[in-house]
């Protein structure tokens, strides 16, 4: 089964239309992991502003009965991922651990990882799917903005936010008084 079908017949944007909603500020990225060595899927980070940041992650084509780790990895650049075979060294920071089914699919549902991401300094950033087993890095992607950028921002930097309209309200009394 096709990701996007998968997506598509599980409600694979409840989460976006939740998280992301105005009454909630947050922010949502998406990393494309397309084939390397089989594998396809995405990966998907959401997070409202205060809360902790969420990870889905759904692949096809992986190794039959093996588990994968996912890690976030920004000293490493999207195109150079595919040529090491182990990185190791490189490794910033393991997000989860999927496993994958007898037909090579993994799917990890909505779960709560100690990673938040509202921050530009993740944006554009490398994720990589490595087999457990032998630390070979098998699919690769770059963690993008989903949705209205400028709603990314505003989560960041917190307009329309109560400290925000402080801010705003404690400028102009200065400049009026």
């Amino acid at each position: 089964m096709r990701i996007a079908s998968y997506l598509n017949f599980h409600g694979g944007n409840d989460y976006e239309r939740d998280e992301t909603s105005e009454e909630h500020e947050g922010g949502h990225l998406v990393a494309r992991l397309t084939g390397y060595q089989g594998g396809e899927g995405v990966l998907e980070l959401a997070q409202r502003k205060g809360q902790n940041p969420k990870l889905l992650a759904i692949m096809t084509g992986l190794q039959e009965k093996q588990d994968f780790d996912i890690f976030y990895a920004p000293g490493i650049e999207l195109a150079s991922c595919h040529k090491a075979t182990q990185l190791k060294d490189n490794l910033r920071k393991k997000l989860v651990t999927i496993d994958s089914d007898g037909r090579g699919m993994a799917v990890q549902p909505w779960i709560d990882v100690d990673f938040h991401i509202l921050s530009d300094d993740v944006v554009d950033k490398v994720v990589l799917i490595v087999e457990a087993n032998t630390s070979n890095v098998i699919d690769c992607g770059e963690l993008k903005i989903h949705g209205n950028t400028s709603d990314w921002y505003r989560a960041l930097n917190g307009s329309g936010s109560v400290s925000g309209q402080i801010v705003i309200f404690l400028v102009a009394v200065l400049f009026l008084g």
